[in-house]
């Protein structure tokens, strides 16, 4: 980003100024290439490795309280609790769970304690919003997180990579070919 500022910076104005300020682009130009080189190597070497433990997941999940956004949106969608309301009514349960050492896995106490702050649901519908799989499913918006969302994304980046293979390889083709061309020029000019 301070590349890019740094960029904008020398280039706001060339138009009205000294017209060799475009010398000072390629620096931040070659350092944001340079940064994200980096981050790409470095997130490769990260990816490559990651061991993923979904039962460990699931255990985080459950025990630091990872689906209270889902309990106080559920509470404004499906209850009409205005959200600030429902933002106290989660954090009560949060808090007077972590005092206790329970956590959002007790689906029964967590339906008692919403009770207790006047709103009434069933267990098996407290399981289905508790359920972070499930929260994650209905995260179905344009650009979300729901499975169904992720593929649709995955498909369309791929074709997107094969379109840009396509015309890599095409201008490849256009360079090659340009240079067999310039070379035969150049011999027919210098043996001729």
């Amino acid at each position: 980003m301070g590349d890019l500022v740094g960029l904008m910076a020398v280039t706001k104005s060339v138009s009205f100024g000294y017209s060799r300020d475009l010398q000072e682009d390629k620096p931040p130009v070659w350092d944001a290439l340079d940064q994200t080189h980096g981050a790409l190597v470095t997130l490769t070497g990260a990816v490559r490795t990651l061991k993923l433990r979904p039962e460990r997941m699931r255990e985080l999940v459950d025990a630091n309280f990872a689906v209270a956004t889902q309990l106080a949106n559920w509470l404004v969608a499906d209850r009409r609790v205005p959200f600030r309301q429902a933002h106290e009514i989660v954090g009560a349960l949060v808090g007077s769970f972590s005092r206790a050492g329970r956590t959002f896995a007790d689906v029964a106490t967590v339906v008692e304690g919403l009770a207790a702050q006047g709103v009434e649901a069933g267990e098996a519908e407290m399981a289905d919003v508790l359920d972070p799989l499930a929260g994650v499913r209905r995260q179905a918006s344009q650009g979300g997180p729901s499975p169904a969302e992720v593929q649709r994304m995955i498909a369309g980046l791929q074709a997107d990579l094969a379109a840009a293979h396509q015309a890599f390889e095409t201008d490849a083709a256009a360079v090659d070919a340009a240079q067999a061309r310039t070379a035969a020029r150049v011999a027919a000019v210098v043996g001729g």
